[in-house]
């Protein structure tokens, strides 16, 4: 687990300077902590469980790009997820929602599912991914917006 800037934890897939939050390696990691608290509830993995829903929860706005979602989110870079990443996260965040009722990961769904209908921005996608083998996305890291706006929507 790590900790960014603002004390949020995250579950990350890689272990790297500078750091990157992904997205669906945090969903995967709270899925896994579930299903050890169903098994085996005297490992207090609920509680991992729960606090990693939250900060899914806190910083589910930083995935948001407007138009598409964001693969990892760094220190200095955010990427913008390929349209299989994209995909991925729906089917993840929607699985998540069933599992946990949590109206914050429904909207950020629903907005994805959004972004993916429309034709520009899988058209901007494309352009994105042809773009990344010279440069990263161009998106800047979203400034902390704190827990009032996450419980906003």
């Amino acid at each position: 687990m790590f900790s960014d800037d603002f004390g949020v934890p995250w579950y990350e897939e890689y272990t790297t300077r500078p750091w990157g939050h992904v997205l669906n390696g945090m969903i995967s990691a709270v899925w896994g902590l579930c299903d050890l608290a169903a098994i085996a509830p005297e490992t207090g993995a609920d509680s991992l469980a729960a606090q990693g829903l939250r900060s899914l929860e806190l910083r589910c706005e930083h995935f948001d790009l407007g138009w598409w979602s964001a693969y990892c989110v760094g220190e200095n870079t955010v990427r913008v997820a390929s349209i299989q990443y994209h995909g991925m996260h729906i089917a993840q965040l929607r699985a998540l929602e069933k599992r946990t009722g949590s109206r914050l990961i429904a909207d950020l769904a629903t907005r994805f599912e959004s972004y993916r209908r429309d034709p520009v921005n899988r058209i901007r996608n494309a352009l994105k991914m042809v773009g990344r083998n010279t440069e990263e996305s161009g998106q800047t890291v979203p400034q902390d917006r704190g827990v009032a706006s996450a419980t906003a929507r």
